[in-house]
């Protein structure tokens, strides 16, 4: 395997693996609960529902816009 290829690969391993971070954080944005030892308001509450959502978009419509365009790792089935 060339050293091209290689690179090839490794950067297209590091987008997927920042793109599966990125949505699984804010998945648990989405899903979280408040503390109820220390609770928020319920404005800042939705707000971070809200905002975690929206994040959660952006990311799927990255995720697509790299599956399209050819930015992530092919994966070989057996």
């Amino acid at each position: 395997m060339e050293k091209k290829e290689l690179r090839t690969k490794a950067v297209r391993w590091a987008i997927a693996a920042t793109i599966v971070t990125w949505g699984l954080l804010s998945f648990i944005i989405v899903c979280g609960e408040d503390n109820p030892l220390h609770p928020m308001s319920a404005g800042r509450f939705v707000m971070l529902k809200v905002l975690g959502g929206v994040s959660l978009l952006a990311c799927m419509a990255v995720a697509k816009w790299c599956v399209g365009h050819g930015l992530f790792p092919e994966v070989e089935d057996e």
